[in-house]
């Protein structure tokens, strides 16, 4: 079992929409390359009907993209790739040059989307950094947190993910409480270290956190940016930034 997906952000669902919108494309390349209207939506069924595959691709790729699932690394440029093929060939039925510009246009959109969602994928919030079948401690970095879901500490976790806007936590017991808004103390060789966040996702009795702005925060107080910037220098990077190092 994967991440489980709490929250679905900006990316994923601006990347779900562009999925749909892509069928509205191919549509509107095939009427073009017709010669008829792009608002016969008939047009649109029959042309559905006739492409299986990339309707059933389009069903994994949408729902592999709203659950953050691994598999939408393979399964989004194999989508983009079908409608490329299919646009494509109506172009070089008639070789019309605006179905041309369309077309190019299309390939740098989804380029830039794909590499956009490689990014938001690679954050630690979908990156637990453990598997739920470790045995006892599950991060190897010292990295002790305390929990805040309210006033009160709700328990203890370690930070087994790192990264500059997010983090994932395996926590040493279950929570009462593991949803919404939290507050994250950490104590890092005598010095306190606080960020408010939003639990994204979970895994295996841990959970992934996004940081919100402190906007208002008291600057006195040393907060995450603070926290990952000493993590930095020091070389005290988990997997996470290991892999992109």
């Amino acid at each position: 079992m994967g991440v489980k997906l709490h929250k679905k952000g900006t990316i994923i669902n601006n990347l779900s929409i562009f999925s749909v919108l892509s069928l509205l494309f191919l549509h509107i390349i095939a009427s073009m390359g017709r010669g008829t209207s792009a608002i016969d939506w008939q047009s649109l069924l029959t042309l559905l009907k006739s492409n299986g595959p990339l309707v059933t691709c389009f069903f994994l790729t949408f729902l592999s993209i709203r659950s953050a699932s691994k598999l939408s690394k393979f399964l989004v440029p194999i989508f983009s790739t079908l409608i490329l093929w299919n646009s494509f060939s109506v172009f070089f039925n008639g070789f019309d040059k605006l179905i041309l510009v369309l077309n190019l246009a299309y390939l740098i959109v989804a380029f830039y989307f794909f590499a956009f969602w490689l990014v938001e994928l690679s954050e630690p919030l979908y990156t637990p950094g453990f598997s739920i079948e470790d045995v006892g401690r599950k991060s190897s970095f010292d990295f002790k947190v305390k929990i805040f879901f309210g006033n009160e500490m709700d328990g203890w976790g370690y930070i087994t993910q790192v990264g500059e806007g997010s983090c994932f936590i395996a926590v040493e017991e279950n929570l009462r409480r593991c949803r919404g808004k939290a507050k994250l103390v950490i104590d890092y060789e005598n010095t306190i270290f606080e960020q408010y966040g939003e639990v994204i996702t979970s895994y295996g009795g841990g959970f992934g956190i996004k940081f919100l702005n402190d906007t208002e925060r008291d600057h006195r107080v040393h907060n995450w940016n603070d926290f990952f910037t000493v993590v930095c220098h020091r070389g005290l990077l988990p997997q996470y930034f290991e892999g992109l190092t």
